[in-house]
């Protein structure tokens, strides 16, 4: 198991969409994660987002980083689980042979 903490590092948006000003189109979200051991991982996820005409809309300047989290809904869990699954793959161990060309 491990503890994912979420944090906005950047926002892009579109100017003007269905008479809305300044709509969110991507974050990008920084992710540390701790893993029970203590080890610390920084992910970095961009994820975009799709104004839909008539959805409740929050301007801009009343954004929080909780909404935009929000926002990612099951994604969030689906970002979380795959990184997981690429954290505790257990990588391979090298091992030393001798050189092919050098004969013992």
């Amino acid at each position: 198991m491990a503890t994912f903490t979420w944090k906005i590092v950047k926002l892009s948006v579109i100017e003007n969409v269905a008479e809305q000003k300044d709509v969110v189109s991507h974050a990008v979200f920084v992710i540390n994660i701790v893993k029970d051991d203590g080890t610390e991982i920084l992910e970095s996820v961009n994820c975009p987002f799709r104004y839909v005409e008539g959805e409740h809309f929050t301007p801009y300047e009343s954004l929080t980083q909780n909404d935009i989290i929000n926002w990612l809904g099951n994604r969030k869990n689906l970002i979380e689980n795959d990184i997981l699954q690429r954290i505790n793959k257990t990588a391979p161990t090298p091992t030393d042979k001798p050189l092919p060309w050098e004969k013992q």
